[in-house]
């Protein structure tokens, strides 16, 4: 790539840079280059597990996560490409009074939002996903059954194929080295594919998004942590539902639509830092701890693990928008977990605020500067809904 000049300059092709770049150019924002340093989708996009969510914990997340589900269950037409949209529902799963106490407070949010969540009691809990009986005495679930998954593959290669339809430059294996910046204003960047000039720069670069505005001279409360998957056999139908629980320590499963079961469990150990290998004891402390849940999977053989890095800041909410010390360097990172189920949305808001120069309400929460006077370190919490949950009237726990 000789030297070259661009409007603007994402950095990151996976969910959050693909849909930022198919968004701007929808606003005709003139030229528009993608930069990724591997391959589309390798830091985390491709990585993901799917789970999408409006079923949140704080009221900014849901906001976001509504308007997220309204967009993708229409993408496959808007775009024409089949993203594997499937409502199958999503269940907190509780063990404890107090887990169902906190969950009485997110319900009441939910559902004054709009979103129809229901607090079931343990025999609903049961019935809705038998597949936790004989398991740890379950006290309910926090469940909303227009909850959904999508496959992680083809809903980035849709937002490749339309930014790519709609003319932005997508450059694969090609590392940004610097990021040039004269009076507090973007001016370029330098890659190991060459040199471009611009004025503007999207730092999507996930996991990596830290490094890159270190580039720029600026430190962002950041810090990539890997989350490790794997998935089993595949058998018989028995649940649509995707279900979660965060204690004794955060977990996961659901059955795919070939019959397999994925699942995860974090360790407390794990440290922040780049990785992507997947550890010895992974299978065998996910595997024990679904077990106590769902002792029925216990026959299942596992074919397949691997590992994707969440992009953590301290609160667990992402950075979105312009940089204030530097003008033209815009955030669109931090996801902690939910890029893939929220990035689309959240880039069709940042490509307004980068065109117009006007924040829309929705972002607000998200000002990348938020912690100038606050905490910037990240921490590993033991209680995983402590972080989030915000006091909102009480709803009464639905009868079994």
């Amino acid at each position: 790539m000789a030297k070259m000049a661009s409007d603007i300059v994402i950095i990151g092709g996976g969910i959050a840079g693909l849909a930022i770049a198919t968004e701007l150019k929808l606003r005709k924002a003139g030229s528009v280059i993608v930069l990724e340093k591997d391959y589309i989708g390798s830091g985390n996009s491709t990585r993901s597990v799917g789970r999408t969510r409006t079923m949140q914990l704080t009221e900014s997340l849901t906001k976001i996560a509504i308007k997220y589900q309204e967009k993708i269950n229409k993408i496959g037409d808007d775009f024409g490409f089949n993203v594997l949209f499937r409502r199958g529902g999503y269940a907190l799963l509780l063990y404890d009074d107090d887990e169902v106490a906190l969950m009485r407070k997110v319900c009441a949010m939910h559902n004054r939002l709009g979103v129809k969540s229901e607090l079931l009691g343990p025999e609903d809990t049961l019935r809705l996903m038998p597949v936790l009986r004989e398991g740890e005495p379950v006290k309910g679930a926090l469940f909303n059954s227009k909850d959904a998954s999508i496959h992680h593959d083809p809903i980035v290669w849709a937002y490749h194929q339309k930014a790519t339809e709609l003319g932005c430059s997508i450059h694969q294996g090609c590392e940004v080295k610097k990021v040039f910046v004269k009076n507090a204003q973007i001016t370029g960047v330098d890659t190991t594919q060459g040199s471009i000039d611009t004025r503007i720069i999207v730092n999507a670069a996930g996991p990596s998004s830290s490094d890159i505005a270190r580039l720029a001279g600026i430190t962002i409360p950041t810090a990539p942590l890997r989350r490790e998957a794997m998935v089993t056999m595949p058998i018989k139908h028995v649940t649509d539902c995707v279900c979660t629980f965060y204690r004794p320590t955060e977990g996961w499963f659901n059955q795919t639509m070939r019959g397999e079961f994925i699942a995860g469990a974090v360790s407390a150990e794990e440290k922040f830092g780049y990785n992507r290998a997947t550890s010895f004891d992974f299978p065998i402390r996910t595997s024990t701890i679904l077990m106590r849940k769902a002792p029925i999977l216990g026959d299942l053989k596992i074919t397949r693990c691997w590992a994707g890095m969440y992009d953590i800041t301290p609160d667990h909410l992402p950075l979105i928008g312009q940089s204030k010390d530097i003008k033209g360097f815009y955030q669109l990172n931090g996801w902690s977990a939910r890029g893939l189920s929220m990035a689309p949305y959240a880039s069709e808001l940042l490509a307004h605020e980068i065109i117009t120069g006007d924040k829309p309400d929705l972002l607000k929460p998200f000002n990348p500067d938020r912690f100038e006077r606050k905490k910037r370190v990240v921490e590993i919490e033991e209680d995983y809904y402590a972080r989030y949950v915000e006091d909102d009237e009480e709803v009464p726990l639905m009868s079994n």
